[in-house]
């Protein structure tokens, strides 16, 4: 698995995460209703398996000396941790002869086997699968998908094009300008958002992809948003009246250099994206 697919799995995995907890601060008739699709495609990434019961959407794995930990796919995502499925059924979902025979224990049911609850279980489960994602890279690892990039420049292929565009735009930090900027159906416009002396959004360094004529445009010198004849020239050379400073594959090769000069990414070094970190190996 190459690089760019790794960290758009790690961007589905955030987007996964941030979806449950968007959902956990919802509610619905005074109830949360958590987005329960969202939660099961994050466990499918993990070594969780799934177990229906009695009504109950359980996932389990083992912890150790045969108990397992047991995660209810509800609105408050308890994890159970170090007890078995039929504990759990009997605490979650007893019948009447659970009550009969297990009185005490849902009676005196000790809270402490809960390992996490709502937002702490989706960060537990975010953790657990993150970690796992090799998201280190080198310079030749950034130079690929500049490579990749240019071939489906070439091929005209938008699907592709965007595909990188944000890969790039995630490590340089690159957020997409307001649709009021340039629409959003004419072209893809994003760039670096800084504020001015007067506190004014600055956009720039710019990449600006012109999706009808398959031409992309880098613009180095930032563009005052408030101010209407600077989006005007912005505009400006979007419509190819007036020259970006770099196109096309110079473009893509402004990008590649950008993100290797932002991770130091000399010859022999490594960077690592873990925990938004940048940790430099040799």
């Amino acid at each position: 698995m190459d690089f760019a697919t790794r960290l758009e799995e790690k961007l589905t995995v955030d987007r996964l995460a941030a979806a449950v907890n968007a959902s956990l601060e919802k509610e619905v008739d005074g109830l949360k209703s958590i987005d329960k699709q969202a939660m099961r495609d994050l466990l499918e990434k993990t070594d969780y398996r799934r177990v229906d019961k009695r009504d109950l959407e359980l996932f389990v794995r083992p912890s150790g000396q045969g108990k397992t930990d047991v995660l209810v796919l509800d609105n408050e995502l308890p994890v159970y941790a170090n007890t078995s499925v039929d504990n759990v059924i009997i605490l979650k979902n007893p019948n009447l002869k659970d009550i009969i025979h297990n009185a005490f224990k849902i009676l005196y049911y000790k809270d402490d086997t809960v390992r996490t609850r709502y937002r702490q279980t989706v960060e537990s489960i975010h953790k657990s699968i993150v970690d796992e994602i090799d998201l280190s890279f080198m310079r030749k690892d950034i130079e690929q998908m500049g490579e990749d990039l240019k071939q489906e420049l070439l091929t005209a292929r938008i699907a592709g094009i965007m595909r990188f565009l944000k890969l790039f735009g995630i490590l340089l930090n690159y957020k997409k300008a307001p649709e009021t900027v340039i629409s959003p159906t004419y072209a893809a416009v994003m760039g670096l958002f800084s504020k001015s002396r007067k506190k004014t959004p600055l956009l720039g360094p710019t990449i600006m992809y012109i999706k009808h004529d398959n031409r992309l445009f880098w613009v180095k010198k930032p563009f005052d948003l408030n101010d209407k004849d600077r989006v005007a020239a912005l505009v400006a050379i979007a419509s190819q009246r007036e020259p970006p400073d770099a196109a096309d594959e110079k473009a893509v090769d402004v990008l590649i250099e950008g993100v290797c000069e932002k991770f130091g990414l000399s010859k022999g070094r490594r960077a690592d994206l873990k925990n938004g970190k940048t940790a430099l190996i040799h």
